[in-house]
């Protein structure tokens, strides 16, 4: 087994949260005959950034190939309340994260009123999304979407302000299978997310 930096890994272990169930055990993607690492967009090499052009995931409509004809879906480089995570190989990107942090005004075309009002989210609450999940089909089945969906949480739980009350997400029907038989989430509908965990 590669020699691995568990830091990331073990950031998560030591959490006493519902994070914490997510990552019962050491990814399996740290078994692998390469280095897996976290890195953010900053840190990526050249050789990585590149590799965005050749990533595959299983769904073609998480390809980048999308990025030019689809706002809905596709890795987008960290902008404005926009934020990145990745797992890469010292030459490739395996798999991918972005989050937003918005007030939930800000989120009133994709969250009718009514269905803001259902779960108690005033005008001032704030909302953190998990915009896409992306992993290349090669890297499937070894924990790398389960560590970046936790590490998704978990960066949108440790933001002191704004508060966060709920994380919402739209999964694609392909994907939504790794959210309730992997996560064990249930789906809820909140205007066009159809996945949301409260967090107070």
């Amino acid at each position: 087994m590669v020699q691995q930096n568990l830091n990331h890994f073990e950031n998560f272990k030591n959490r006493n949260n519902n994070v914490n169930s997510f990552l019962v055990s050491p990814p399996k993607y740290l078994n692998l005959n390469e280095s897996i690492e976290l890195y953010t967009y900053k840190k990526l090499n050249k050789d990585q950034r590149i590799s965005f052009h050749d990533f595959m995931p299983s769904d073609p409509d998480l390809s980048l190939n999308n990025r030019r004809t689809s706002n809905a879906v596709g890795f987008q480089e960290p902008r404005g309340k926009s934020s990145s995570l990745f797992l890469a190989t010292p030459e490739k990107v395996v798999g991918y994260v972005t989050i937003q942090i918005h007030g939930v005004v800000q989120f009133g075309h994709d969250i009718p009123k009514v269905d803001r009002d259902a779960v108690g989210l005033s005008n001032t609450d704030s909302l953190g999304v998990i915009k896409c999940l992306g992993v290349d089909k090669k890297y499937e089945r070894n924990d790398c979407g389960t560590t970046l969906f936790a590490l998704a949480v978990e960066s949108i739980i440790s933001v002191e302000s704004p508060q966060i009350n709920y994380i919402a997400w739209d999964a694609l029907d392909s994907s939504k299978s790794f959210y309730t038989d992997k996560l064990g989430f249930k789906p809820f509908q909140l205007g066009k997310y159809n996945f949301v965990l409260k967090l107070s």
